[in-house]
């Protein structure tokens, strides 16, 4: 993967399909209720508060800054210490993709005023709806930071090998 940027800002972007179909097949405030608890395909208006005197647009907004901050700021890190490795190039399409929702999410919203979700629960008398891009979002919050985890684990079993081999260094600090 020589551009994972470009790729995860693709995954991000192609939730448009589904999104997109299902805008056209059904109006604002048409939901499916399948087997029971299982809802499908809602389209609905969303500008709510989140508060602090910010919308949900607002929000979308600065979660596009955060992404970009994010990404932008990889790519200058791992040019200036000359790093290319896995867990960065993970970590550069997972922002990324997060980046391609967010972006697709305030253009829907800006566009067209409506938000489509195409699965959902109904548990109780409460309806929770979600998107590909939902659950993309969430995990790109979620994976760089394990990435991390993951790569402070390596560094030190490294060290730990070496050391134990009189080879390194011994571990820092």
């Amino acid at each position: 993967m020589k551009r994972p940027e470009l790729c995860g800002l693709l995954l991000g972007l192609f939730d448009a399909v589904p999104r997109l179909l299902i805008c056209l097949l059904f109006a604002p405030g048409d939901g499916h209720r399948l087997f029971g608890p299982l809802v499908l395909a809602r389209v609905h208006h969303r500008e709510f508060d989140i508060g602090h005197g910010l919308t949900s647009t607002h929000a979308m907004a600065i979660f596009i800054g955060l992404f970009l901050f994010a990404v932008l700021t990889l790519r200058v890190l791992a040019w200036h210490f000359r790093l290319d490795g896995a867990l960065l190039r993970w970590a550069l399409f997972a922002f990324a993709a997060g980046l391609g929702v967010t972006v697709l999410d305030l253009s829907e919203t800006l566009l067209t005023g409506k938000v489509t979700e195409y699965f959902g629960l109904v548990r109780n008398a409460r309806v929770s709806l979600y998107n590909f891009g939902d659950l993309v979002r969430w995990m790109s919050l979620l994976v760089p930071p394990l990435l991390a985890i993951v790569g402070a684990v390596r560094y030190l079993l490294v060290q730990v090998v070496q050391t134990a081999e009189g080879k390194g260094k011994g571990i820092p600090g």
